[in-house]
Parts: C-alpha cells; sequence; structure tokens
C-alpha cells in the first residue's frame, strides 16, 4: 500500500518537473523565437533603410550628369569641372563684359567617338535684347518662310548661316570656354583652331584675309607651347568689332592670362559660324543646345 502510493506520489512529481521542463522549454523557445523576429526585423529594417539610402544617392550621382544643374553651374562632361552659366564678374575670366550660357556641350572626333573637349558658349548680357530683336518676326519673315518657327531655321544648314552671320555683323558678343577632357597642349589647341576655321567653305572665298588672321591667331599663341591639362580652360572672347580675344585660365594657381588678340574680325566670324551653324558644325550637341538657348531668349 505504502508503496503503491509511494510510486503514484512519485509518478506525478516526474509528471510534474516533465511538465515545468516542457512548459519553460516551450517559454524559451517563444522567447528565443521573440529574439531571433526581432532581430531579423531590425536586419530587415536596416537592409531596406540601407537600400533607401543607397537609392537615394543613386539618385543624387545620377542628378550629377551631363546637362543637370548644379548652384548655377551645368555638368558638361564627368570628367571636368560644371561650367558656370553666369559669367558676371568680368575681372575673374578675363572678359570685356557680363556673359551668361547660351548652349554647351562635348566636341568629339566622329568616327572613333573620341572626346576632345567640353564646351560652352555664351552669350553678352547687354546684346541679349539685340539678339531677340534679329531674331524676332520681322527680320525672319525676309526669309519668307512665315510657316517655319526660328528653331527649325536654326536647324537649317543655310537659313542657320545666314542667321548667325546677321548676329555677328550687328555686334551680338559671344564667348566660348574649351576645357579639355584629357591632356593635350597648345599646339593642339591651336591647330584645333585653324583647321576649324579653314573648313569653313568662306574660307576658301577669302583665302588672302584668312591667312592674314590666321597669322595672328599663330602669333598670339607664340611662347605658349606647353602642356595644357585637362579641365583648363581656354577662353575666346568676340570684342565690338569682330576682334578675336584669347585668354588662358589655369584653375589649379587661380592663374587668368591674357594671350592677345586676333584683331581680323573674319577669324571670329568664320570660328563662331562653325560653333553656330551649318552643315557639319564642330560640335552637333552644342549647336543643339545653342539653338534651345537662343529660342529661350
Amino acid at each position: 500500500m505504502f508503496r503503491s502510493s509511494f510510486v503514484h506520489n512519485t509518478r506525478i512529481s516526474i509528471n510534474r518537473a516533465s511538465t515545468k521542463r516542457f512548459l519553460s522549454s516551450r517559454i524559451e523557445s517563444n522567447r528565443s523565437f521573440k529574439i531571433r523576429f526581432l532581430t531579423l526585423s531590425l536586419s530587415g529594417f536596416s537592409a531596406i533603410a540601407g537600400l533607401t539610402l543607397y537609392n537615394h544617392r543613386l539618385i543624387e550621382l545620377d542628378n550629377d550628369k551631363k546637362g543637370i544643374s548644379v548652384n548655377h553651374s551645368i555638368a558638361v562632361d564627368s570628367s571636368i569641372s560644371p561650367f558656370p552659366t553666369t559669367l558676371i564678374n568680368a575681372n575673374q575670366t578675363n572678359l570685356n563684359t557680363d556673359f551668361q550660357l547660351l548652349g554647351y556641350g562635348v566636341r568629339s572626333v566622329t568616327f572613333v567617338n573620341f572626346k576632345v573637349y567640353g564646351i560652352g558658349l555664351y552669350i553678352a548680357n547687354d546684346d541679349v535684347n539685340k539678339a531677340r530683336k534679329i531674331l524676332g518676326p520681322d527680320y525672319l519673315s525676309t526669309f519668307g518662310t512665315e510657316n517655319h518657327s526660328l528653331k527649325e531655321l536654326l536647324s537649317d544648314p543655310e537659313f542657320s548661316t545666314q542667321l548667325i552671320s546677321k548676329l555677328l555683323k550687328e555686334k551680338v558678343r559671344f564667348a566660348v570656354r574649351i576645357s579639355p577632357v584629357r591632356n593635350t597642349d597648345f599646339n593642339h589647341l591651336k591647330d584645333g583652331l585653324i583647321k576649324s576655321i579653314l573648313a569653313h567653305p568662306e574660307s576658301k572665298e577669302n583665302k588672302e584675309i584668312v591667312s592674314k588672321g590666321l597669322e595672328e591667331l599663330r602669333n598670339v599663341f607664340n611662347g605658349y607651347r606647353g602642356s595644357v591639362p585637362k579641365n583648363h580652360v581656354l577662353w575666346l572672347e568676340i570684342l565690338k568689332q569682330g576682334s578675336l580675344s584669347i585668354s588662358y585660365e589655369n584653375p589649379v594657381k587661380n592663374e587668368l592670362i591674357s594671350m592677345g588678340l586676333v584683331k581680323e574680325p573674319i577669324i571670329s566670324k568664320l570660328l563662331f559660324l562653325q560653333y553656330l551653324s551649318g552643315k557639319k558644325p564642330l560640335s552637333e550637341p552644342l549647336r543643339k543646345s545653342c539653338i534651345d538657348g537662343f529660342t529661350g531668349l
């Protein structure tokens, strides 16, 4: 009897102990599950937050790509510094007046898609109203093209040449900022300008005058035969009488050098006609951007 009672009580104790261990195990399991769940949840949240920040960074990087305006400047190419959209302090640029950006692009050697330099073309602030008038309906009607928009006319090889020639004849002043996308030298820059001028059809019709002007251009580059690292700047500015002022900017030394002046106006005329008009402009992206700039004046 006592033995049966002892066995019975022992079994009860064992069952109670097993139940206690089972419940403790379940509680511990639930606690571990909750901890693991919380850890996974926090990890998931961190991953989502990290992905969100990563995607946000991608958006920021994407916004820095070519053509995006950042703090009054334009990213023309990722390998060079952005171009300012306004030049309001002539003393810091060696320019003779204030300018605003009209268009920008990259000059490439087309058959190998080899980038040469980034280029920005500016129009003098004081000449904007004059350009508006010239490109307005009254003058455009003289072309007999009332049914064509200014954008269409500027896109046409023949009409664009006439329109840009008219702007230059009326002394609308422009400036160009050229920044190499890879290391080059003054000799290459000089040769590039000369080839561009000689490539215009009018250069063959005015050989003697062009030859004189190109000699002036070569004289400007005399004494400048060293390297021109990428991101340095060559400034070309058309003055009131059609002369071409040339300056060099070294951004590392924060140095501006006035190289000289080409007085023969046909040089600036042919060069800027090559930038803004004709069948084969020096940079098609620049020309298209400038067309938008003209129509937006």
